[in-house]
């Protein structure tokens, strides 16, 4: 069966191959006037294919520039996570030579108190040694006394004892001879009457006479015995007098003891007013150097939540720049699939246009992808537009709510520049 003629057919603005035979046929010079006609919006189309590719070298290189800025601010985030770190180091150490140095007071502190406790132990047992060598002292020395006094006044007793007892034979020999005496004269008034009993009266008197020349041996003697107790009692006074300066002297070293015991007293309460102020001292620099670590602490806590936060915010950005750069990333495979797509059928309408002069149906079919092809990539430019204001209207939302992100976004943004 024979095939029908092809024959074209404008509708609606639009030509259309149809086989058989039209009411109005189209002549041949008018059919090449519209492929030429064809063929120049082909070209417009090519040229415009090509403006997009120039503006996804655009958007390529823009994706270039936001991944160095990415990786400028990651540099950035690590310098500073750094010298965060470096800071938490160097506060660690002094913590740790504060804390060693507070350890050392606290030792010495414990040294000075168990030398003041030592001092105390020392003096205090010879506080007591002298104490007790004083009183031993005293005691003998008392009890020494005690026994020179009861001998010395037992002698002095006896001595005095004997004295009386002298004193008491003198008087009667006194007496005796004072009655002689008298007699006596008795007997020479009696003498004249007596004549008879002379000689008896001169042999009683001689007896007498003998009687008081052994009276005045005894007085002799007992005066003799007197001079011997008399010495013996300026003996015992001299001993006496002795034992007293003894006693002086003993007094006077005591008395120097309790002087040297009381001026070790003295340099005792001196050292240890010495020792506790110099604890309070040392305690006062202690409650300094907690208060100094407290506040280093507090410091330290704080940093740790500004970098905390400044992590979580840095995080945050990062994540978010993560999210759009997965986003862009996807749009450029996007934009690769259209391209090879687009560059596919470029390739296809090449094709075609090199066999135009096989048939009026390649032109149409050319026609038609390329009218696709320019709606097609109308509306992905269309999106790409919406895509980026809508991404630019975001950002500036989201900056202008926190407006401290912002300004460290901007300050790392001058530092990547000054530094790139």
């Amino acid at each position: 069966m024979p095939r029908k003629e092809l024959t074209v057919e404008k509708r609606n603005g639009k030509l259309y191959f149809v086989r058989g035979k039209p009411s109005d046929r189209v002549s041949r010079e008018h059919r090449e006037a519209e492929l030429e006609h064809h063929i120049d919006e082909l070209q417009r189309q090519l040229n415009g294919l090509k403006g997009l590719a120039q503006d996804q070298q655009t958007i390529r290189n823009e994706l270039k520039k936001l991944q160095a800025q990415l990786e400028n601010e990651r540099q950035a985030h690590v310098k500073t996570q750094t010298d965060k770190k470096k800071e938490q180091q160097t506060l660690s150490t002094k913590l740790a030579a504060e804390q060693k140095a507070h350890k050392a007071t606290q030792e010495k502190c414990e040294e000075w108190k168990q030398l003041r406790e030592k001092d105390k132990d020392i003096l205090k047992s010879k506080l007591a040694d002298a104490q007790t060598g004083y009183e031993g002292k005293l005691k003998a020395s008392q009890a020494q006394w005690e026994r020179q006094k009861a001998t010395l006044e037992t002698e002095l007793r006896d001595a005095r004892h004997e004295a009386l007892e002298l004193k008491t034979s003198l008087q009667s020999l006194t007496a005796d001879h004072h009655n002689l005496e008298q007699t006596l004269n008795m007997a020479h008034e009696a003498n004249s009457d007596a004549v008879n009993i002379k000689d008896d009266l001169e042999a009683t008197c001689l007896k007498l006479q003998e009687a008081h020349l052994v009276q005045k041996a005894q007085v002799n003697y007992y005066r003799q015995s007197l001079d011997e107790a008399v010495s013996a009692r300026t003996q015992a006074l001299q001993q006496l007098d002795q034992v007293k300066d003894e006693l002086q002297s003993c007094k006077n070293s005591n008395t120097e003891a309790a002087a040297q015991a009381k001026e070790a007293y003295q340099d005792v309460c001196l050292r240890n007013n010495e020792l506790c102020s110099e604890a309070a001292a040392l305690r006062r620099e202690n409650e300094e150097l907690m208060n100094d670590l407290e506040e280093v602490t507090c410091e330290r806590n704080d940093l740790s939540v500004r970098i905390l936060d400044t992590c979580d915010d840095t995080f945050a950005a990062d994540s978010e720049l993560r999210q759009e750069i997965a986003a862009l990333k996807q749009e450029r495979q996007d934009l690769r699939r259209d391209l090879e797509k687009v560059s596919g059928q470029r390739d296809d309408l090449n094709s075609k246009l090199r066999r135009t002069g096989q048939g009026a149906v390649s032109t149409a079919t050319t026609t038609n992808h390329h009218e696709v092809e320019a709606t097609h990539s109308g509306t992905l430019w269309e999106r790409i537009l919406k895509d980026g204001l809508e991404f630019i209207g975001d950002t500036w939302v989201y900056f202008s709510a926190q407006p401290l992100k912002l300004i460290w976004v901007t300050i790392l943004w001058w530092a990547v520049v000054l530094l790139g």
